[in-house]
């Protein structure tokens, strides 16, 4: 539930509520491939904190110590650009179900939720995350199922989706190529992918007596977020495709649940939203995690962390990242920035970043003189090999498209 729920994002309900309004259930087979895909991304770096024992950053330090003060340094920038997005989006959604008699209603409601997130993750740190993610998840979770069932899916159609691997070609107000870039990150994501590894090391999964267990746990979470992913595209689908809605703006999310669950419809988007941002926001933990792991690791070298792998999460350091990604994006309330546009600007970043993640992952869980008999087969090595030249195509294609479609 700690990776289903820090995975998930406001990209994943915006960019599924695009392509199911414009192309119905036609890009459902991108997210089987694009899971499938980050199935073996992510387990590489579980599997490289079984049999090491310590975590992924170390063994990107043992191949280069710059490549982990790389990361540590777009992850830093790439923090402040996501905080801006969920900042937005947790005023728009709280305003959603109960807006304040003042224009100030969504900044009022954004900097409460902020509030609220910060002391939760800077004073309970993943222990408390992990208790949060069932009550959240079961919120939003119930939400989108509503509404999917409510839509009334076409099962043939549905199955179709799945199972045809077709690319759209009609234009809206999105490229197709866009769309596609879009899903394809919220499905895979880039950096986030590499808190999984995290999340095993704090939980102390550090040794192949868990290695069983813990492929299942992440093939569970697979499958619970590909059912999630679905059921947003689902119900755009029935609820603004036959409208002919497309997705530009918040408000336009609306109708997915107002036509299907009725008056309550509006509050229950804003609920659904709010869930999924918020628990989104507590998933900055594991980047607390990690860069403090690098930081003592590698920028003032901890013997607490790099010797006797003491959990970077309790050392001071992650508190320190909690207050930037926090503090840093307070301006945004007084912007107009969209949370549309916030959330497509990040999509083509994390499609362009995702090859680096990638190649760094097949490097270090590739080598057998590291992982011995863990190493990756030949077909974990093809499927990474194939997503990155994708990514690379995609992430440049879309790039260049957001930028016209800005202008």
């Amino acid at each position: 539930m700690v990776f289903v729920l820090d995975s998930l994002g406001p990209a994943d309900l915006v960019t599924g509520s695009i392509a199911g309004a414009k192309y119905g259930y036609s890009l459902l087979w991108l997210l089987v491939a694009a899971l499938v895909a980050r199935f073996m991304i992510v387990d590489a770096t579980g599997r490289y904190v079984m049999v090491s024992g310590e975590s992924l950053l170390a063994g990107f330090g043992r191949i280069s110590k710059w490549i982990a003060l790389l990361w540590f340094a777009v992850t830093v920038l790439m923090r402040h650009v996501a905080a801006l997005t969920k900042l937005v989006i947790l005023g728009s959604a709280a305003h959603l179900v109960f807006p304040l008699p003042t224009r100030y209603s969504i900044a009022i409601w954004g900097i409460s939720s902020w509030v609220a997130a910060f002391a939760l993750i800077y004073w309970g740190r993943y222990r408390l995350f992990e208790k949060l993610c069932k009550p959240l998840g079961v919120v939003m979770g119930s939400c989108l199922v509503a509404a999917a069932i409510l839509s009334r899916p076409d099962p043939a159609a549905l199955v179709k989706g799945v199972l045809t691997p077709v690319l759209p070609t009609e234009q809206g107000l999105y490229s197709p190529a866009l769309v596609v870039m879009a899903l394809m990150s919220a499905a895979m994501a880039s950096f986030s992918n590499l808190k999984y590894s995290a999340y095993v090391h704090e939980k102390g999964w550090r040794n192949l007596s868990f290695f069983r267990r813990q492929r299942m746990d992440l093939l569970l979470s697979m499958c619970v977020m590909f059912f999630i992913l679905a059921t947003i595209q689902i119900a755009a689908a029935g609820a603004l495709k036959p409208r002919g809605i497309e997705v530009g703006k918040l408000e336009d999310l609306i109708p997915i649940f107002a036509e299907v669950l009725g008056y309550g419809g509006r509050s229950i988007l804003g609920v659904t939203l709010w869930s999924i941002v918020f628990a989104g926001t507590l998933g900055e933990t594991g980047y607390g995690i990690m860069i403090s792991d690098v930081y003592y690791r590698f920028m003032r070298r901890s013997a607490a962390v790099a010797l006797r792998n003491q959990a970077a999460g309790e050392m001071p350091a992650y508190r320190w990242m909690v207050l930037y990604v926090f503090l840093s994006p307070l301006y945004a309330v007084f912007t107009g920035w969209t949370p549309i546009g916030l959330v497509l600007v990040k999509a083509a970043a994390n499609v362009l970043l995702l090859p680096i993640v990638i190649l760094a992952v097949l490097r270090l869980t590739a080598d057998r003189k590291i992982m011995g008999a863990h190493a990756n087969g030949w077909l974990t090595n093809i499927v990474l090999g194939l997503t990155t030249l994708v990514a690379v195509y995609l992430g440049c294609r879309g790039f260049i498209e957001l930028l016209g479609f800005r202008n």
